[in-house]
């Protein structure tokens, strides 16, 4: 029996859908699904840990958009997602697939302010998941993050900790704007170094994370 423009494009092949087929349903679903590319990504970081990989996009795809790829198709999908080619798919790939603006942003150019500021905010929300996973309050964050004990956050400190090894960006993904536009988020006045007062506030700043504020108490106990 013919297949109708009724039936859907995952249904025509007992192999499963191309690559290409799957990307395109990602690229119309995905802000209709999540709203935004930040709790999407989340929502494919099935394991946590800053990055997706074939597993974790094999799994959500099957779970969430009922799609079942064969091996072949879903590393091309992953090969096409991941594009500093080391495996897995970080946050700048998942944004540079996905996000219709970012792809039209060749590599090497540079990003206008109000695209570095946008990307800035998401990838905000991103570290204060990361914060909240690896640490049981804000007051434990802080400490392990002023590596120097100097009682606020260098900027050294910020991108070792926070940006190579929360945000998994050892290979250097984000550019120096963006690096520099996420330490003045939380360097509130400017000065150079982040103070435990200006952490704690960008920390609470929004309401999905309002809970952070009172982190110096943790599940009842005050830390």
């Amino acid at each position: 029996m013919p297949v109708t423009a009724s039936h859907s494009v995952f249904a025509m092949a007992s192999a499963g859908p191309s690559a290409d087929a799957v990307e395109a349903l990602l690229k119309s679903k995905i802000y209709f699904k999540y709203g935004d590319l930040h709790g999407a990504f989340r929502a494919f970081d099935r394991s946590h840990n800053g990055a997706i990989t074939l597993a974790d996009l094999r799994e959500t795809l099957k779970m969430i958009f009922g799609v079942e790829m064969n091996e072949t198709e879903l590393h091309k999908l992953r090969d096409h997602m991941d594009a500093n080619h080391d495996g897995v798919i970080g946050w700048s790939d998942f944004v540079a697939m996905l996000d219709s603006t970012a792809a039209k942003v060749e590599p090497g150019d540079s990003l206008s302010p109000s695209r570095v500021r946008s990307e800035a905010d998401s990838m905000l929300m991103l570290i204060k998941t990361k914060i909240d996973e690896h640490f049981s309050s804000l007051r434990e964050a802080f400490l392990s993050i002023d590596r120097d004990r100097t009682g606020q956050i260098s900027r050294r400190d910020f991108e070792e900790v926070v940006l190579n090894r929360l945000l998994n960006d050892q290979q250097g993904v984000l550019d120096n704007d963006m690096r520099e536009a996420l330490f003045r988020k939380y360097d509130l006045n400017t000065d150079g170094v982040i103070h435990y007062e200006e952490f704690m506030k960008v920390m609470g700043s929004s309401s999905e994370y309002g809970l952070h504020l009172d982190r110096a108490f943790v599940k009842g106990k005050q830390v």
